[in-house]
């Protein structure tokens, strides 16, 4: 834990051409705790359960606090998803370099996602909720991780063209929304069937069996 709150944000680290200031760092130690304390509570008891009120003191400081480092709940909230995303990708990063097909490929770099979101699941659900109820603004319009693994796929579709595995003329754009779509939507077995990381794996191995058969050669 203490490791977790003395990491710093990325805008806010020092380096040794410009060291961090006293202010600065302790500003950014008060920031990661109420990241962490928020993650907490948002897992417990979801967007709306989880107060400015009970996430301050989870984190052993004032309300005054949280509002110093952000501006309402909704930013905090912003904050702990963009601090998953950037965990999530570094699971999957590991899974990428491994050797095999495309389809090997795809399925175990993203059920390394499958892996890390289900081991909060309940931080998944309140993310969810509030891109349905309210929608996330700024960074998190379709949540920050869209992005990042939209290129990993990409990334992965390319290679595998080149390597002869797909046909040259593929539309990779759409072949990468028609991945991350199913991938997105599998989460619903886990959310409303209790599906485990396994089964969403032979899943989403399947419907990936049927898309790709249709872009191979």
């Amino acid at each position: 834990m203490d490791k977790q709150i003395d990491s710093l944000t990325a805008s806010e680290t020092a380096t040794p051409e410009r060291p961090l200031g006293v202010r600065a760092a302790a500003k950014a130690r008060t920031r990661q705790r109420l990241i962490e304390a928020a993650r907490s509570l948002f897992m417990e008891r979801g967007y709306e359960g989880a107060t400015v009120r009970d996430i301050a003191a989870s984190a052993g400081l004032s309300t005054g606090a949280v509002f110093a480092s952000f501006a309402d709940k909704a930013e905090l909230f912003n904050a702990v998803l963009l601090a998953d995303s950037e965990a999530q990708m570094a699971a999957m990063s590991g899974a990428i370099s491994q050797p095999g097909g495309l389809r090997e490929r795809l399925v175990r770099t993203l059920q390394a996602a499958y892996a890390f979101q289900l081991s909060q699941i309940e931080l998944l659900r309140a993310a969810l909720s509030v891109s349905w109820s309210q929608g996330l603004s700024g960074e998190l319009g379709d949540r920050p991780i869209r992005n990042a693994a939209t290129d990993v796929i990409h990334k992965l579709l390319e290679d595998a063209a080149a390597a002869g595995e797909l046909r040259p003329d593929c539309d990779m754009e759409v072949l990468t929304d028609t991945v991350w779509d199913c991938f997105i939507a599998n989460y619903r077995q886990a959310l409303f069937a209790g599906a485990g990381v396994d089964k969403l794996a032979e899943r989403l191995d399947r419907q990936l069996q049927l898309i790709l058969s249709g872009a191979g050669k």
